[in-house]
């Protein structure tokens, strides 16, 4: 059939996971939450720790963020949107995505005046 979208099988958690940290860090109002810094003694992780804040389960997908910016709507909505772009064509595409506030940066607690 042409013209109809697939899902790819073949892309598997650790692909949607980097598709999925390579989108959300290009946001600026929020970023993937990570336990620990990608820098110093853990740079030399042979994996991105920012894969914490992805769970991908058979019919679900959460993703655990740091917002940057109130109000949190529209920055999770552009989140939700650049997320769905991310799992297109994968077996996830049509799964739930909860996307869940972890942090706040004490920036997006300062008066921008």
């Amino acid at each position: 059939m042409t013209g109809v979208a697939t899902n790819d099988t073949s892309l598997t958690k650790a692909d949607v996971t980097a598709k999925l940290l390579t989108a959300l860090r290009a946001l600026d109002g929020v970023r993937p939450w990570c336990p620990v810094p990608r820098s110093g003694p853990t740079a030399l992780l042979p994996w991105d720790p920012g894969a914490l804040a992805i769970d991908l389960a058979d019919d679900s997908v959460g993703i655990r963020l740091v917002a940057q910016r109130l109000p949190l709507r529209p920055e999770l909505d552009q989140a939700g949107k650049v997320a769905r772009r991310a799992l297109a064509g994968s077996r996830w595409a049509r799964a739930e995505l909860r996307l869940t506030v972890s942090d706040l940066d004490p920036a997006a607690l300062s008066d921008p005046t």
